[in-house]
């Protein structure tokens, strides 16, 4: 028999006082961006580039590395009354670049006060006046820019974030010299990204060998139709070509960082575009950056001057002035 005299209590929530309500996890927050920019005499486009950089998203903190102690404490000082609103996120830091030795001593004491760096700016430029960096060896005379590069990065790269960018400011004068070089020298020197410090070196010492036995023998120079023939080659411009053959030798050795180099030309202010090209490329996405060279606006331009159709170079230099034309093929 079915009693029908049983009512149901509807049933009531009630929360239990050993069960705490779980909450959500709070997001981790995001790892500071820290970029690094290393030079070596501070010049002009060096202050432009801070300032930019600092305008970036996420408002990241800039270290600005310059060789010298007195050089340091000069650019110390000079910070603190044209970026007084950024102060507290921006450093100035010494790290020489005239010898590798040098510069990972220096290095060691800025990574251990910084947190792994997002951004790596190296300005190759920087160098050419350090005193001491051209002295050691008559190869130093097209090596200068290639020699602080790679000791810089060798000595900063396991302090290097995941998908760090670093970006190296070189001189379109090195893609204007290939216009003087064969083709099977463009082939060695920016096809082959297997190229070491090493095999970069031994082509200087054959550049430099040439130029010498050339002023020995009062300018009676080998034929120029030899295909590994570098006498007839600028050294100034040579030097930066030598740097976008090493740019591309660090990208290809290394998975974790991307590395390119930027090369731009006057424009309205030279300085401001190096800063434009550098801030625009370190908000994009590393993967498709490394091994490739950038010009204005962060656009992408060849190694080899034959790429550039129509379109005029802007610095002055023996390597321009012996191109053979400037409505390049």
């Amino acid at each position: 028999m079915i009693r029908t005299d049983i009512s149901v209590k509807p049933l009531a929530l009630t929360s239990c006082k050993s069960e705490p309500l779980l909450k959500l996890p709070s997001p981790k927050p995001a790892a500071p961006r820290v970029i690094l920019v290393a030079v070596g005499v501070c010049r002009k486009a060096s202050l432009i580039i801070v300032r930019k950089l600092l305008d970036q998203p996420q408002a990241p903190t800039v270290v600005l590395t310059v060789h010298g102690q007195l050089e340091c404490a000069s650019v110390r000082m000079e910070l603190k009354t044209v970026l007084t609103e950024c102060a507290p996120r921006v450093a100035v830091e010494q790290l020489d670049v005239d010898h590798a030795r040098n510069t990972a001593h220096c290095a060691r004491q800025i990574m251990a006060r910084y947190p792994k760096f997002t951004g790596l700016v190296i300005d190759a430029k920087s160098f050419h006046d350090v005193r001491g960096l051209s002295l050691p060896s008559q190869t130093q005379t097209v090596l200068w820019a290639s020699s602080a590069v790679d000791s810089i990065f060798d000595a900063l790269c396991l302090h290097l974030a995941p998908n760090a960018h670093v970006a190296v400011i070189s001189s379109q004068l090195g893609v204007a010299t290939t216009l003087q070089m064969s083709e099977a020298q463009r082939s060695s020197l920016l096809q082959h990204q297997g190229l070491s410090l090493e095999d970069i070196l031994k082509i200087a010492e054959q550049f430099v060998a040439e130029h010498a036995q050339a002023a020995r023998s009062g300018g009676a120079l080998p034929s120029r139709n030899l295909s590994n023939s570098w006498h007839a080659i600028d050294k100034e411009g040579f030097a930066y070509t030598l740097l976008h053959a090493l740019v591309l030798s660090l990208n290809h050795r290394n998975s974790t960082a991307s590395v390119f180099a930027i090369a731009c030309m006057t424009g309205r202010n030279l300085d401001a575009e190096e800063a434009t090209a550098i801030a625009s490329l370190m908000t994009k996405s590393s993967m498709p950056l490394g091994g490739r060279l950038y010009g204005n606006n962060g656009s992408t331009v060849p190694w080899i001057a034959d790429g550039y159709n129509r379109i005029a170079w802007s610095e002055t230099s023996a390597a321009l002035k012996r191109a053979p034309a400037m409505s390049l093929r």
